[in-house]
């Protein structure tokens, strides 16, 4: 890395992970898993704001189109939130760390490209704990900003 590169910020924020603070365009962080069909506690929170990230997610997953770990899959559920959706676990949920590394590569090329920060939920952190070190080498060293949500 250029050592004259600017690095993101991180910053922890208390509130809901369905109200994104700060910055222009928000990307919100989801991992989901190879097997038949889309599930996760992210997803059963989504619901209760953005119904259409679970239907945009089952379509993924039927067409089975760039369908691999490591893919992204995005849903705008707002003119400046996008879900991100990260295939980084296997049929059987295990976590499979090059699949996230490579998603979240890139999310960072999105993020740059777009002047975007990434918010991710603390909740989702407790189910995948190889996120926050994973975020910070592939987001925050490249200089994009990553908000943690301690929901309340």
């Amino acid at each position: 890395m250029n050592k004259f590169a600017i690095k993101g910020k991180t910053k922890i924020i208390k509130g809901t992970i369905l109200a994104p603070e700060t910055g222009n365009l928000k990307f919100v962080l989801n991992v989901l898993d190879m097997a038949e069909k889309p599930s996760s506690l992210m997803l059963d929170l989504f619901d209760k704001k953005w119904k259409k990230v679970r239907e945009e997610a089952k379509g993924w997953y039927a067409r089975r189109e760039n369908f691999k770990l490591g893919a992204v899959s995005t849903t705008a559920v707002q003119s400046d939130v996008w879900v991100t959706n990260i295939l980084a676990r296997d049929k059987d949920g295990k976590l499979d760390s090059n699949g996230l590394d490579v998603g979240l590569k890139k999310i960072a090329d999105m993020a740059i490209y777009e002047k975007a920060g990434v918010h991710i939920s603390l909740n989702l952190v407790n189910m995948v704990p190889e996120l926050t070190e994973a975020a910070e080498k592939q987001l925050t060293e490249r200089g994009v900003s990553v908000y943690f949500y301690e929901e309340v």
